[in-house]
Order: structure tokens, then sequence, then C-alpha cells
């Protein structure tokens, strides 16, 4: 788990501690989950960028970022290139392997 220390605006200070007063969240992490998860659905194309970068950055597999993309595999391959990025086909690892698969599937 990753620790995040913000500073917000005052207004949105208030609103953010009266959501936990309310009973809306139970505690400040599960705000910031549903925020994150907003925002990613208003702008499906940030779960894109993400993607490209992770694997970009070799954090994830092709399947994976496809996965987290929400978008197929074939897509992914295609944004991938679209954007300069040769895809690399084939796994490194057993685990990799096995992503994979469980992406496949979904297809």
């Amino acid at each position: 788990m990753k620790t995040i220390t913000a500073t917000v605006p005052d207004r949105s200070g208030l609103e953010f501690e009266y959501l936990l007063k309310i009973g809306a969240y139970h505690n400040e992490g599960e705000v910031l989950k549903d925020a994150l998860r907003q925002l990613l659905l208003s702008r499906p194309g940030y779960r894109i960028d993400i993607a490209v970068k992770l694997y970009a950055d070799d954090k994830i597999s092709l399947g994976k970022a496809a996965e987290l993309a929400g978008i197929s595999f074939d897509e992914m391959k295609e944004v991938l290139m679209q954007r300069g990025i040769k895809p690399k086909l084939g796994t490194r690892t057993i685990s990799e392997a096995l992503d994979e698969i469980d992406v496949l599937k979904d297809i």
C-alpha cells in the first residue's frame, strides 16, 4: 500500500471531512479510491495513457495493459504502434504467460 500526502483547498478539505462525518465513507482511503475510480470512468483516455506508460516502463505485460485500458489485446497493440511503441510479443516469465492467458480468456 502506498501512502499519499495531499494538500487540498479549504472548501474541498471541508467537503472531504464531511463525507466522513455523514457516513458516506468509512475513511479517507475510501474517499480517494472512489474519487480516482470516478475520474478514470469519466476520462477513459487516462486509463489507456496509464496502461501505455506502464507497458513502456516494463511494469506490466501487453495483456495486463489491454485489461487496464479496457480494450482488447489487438486494440492495445494498435494503440502502442500508433504511439511509436513496438509491442513485445511473447512472455518472459511463467507469471506473464498466465496473465496473458487470463486476459485472452475474456476475449
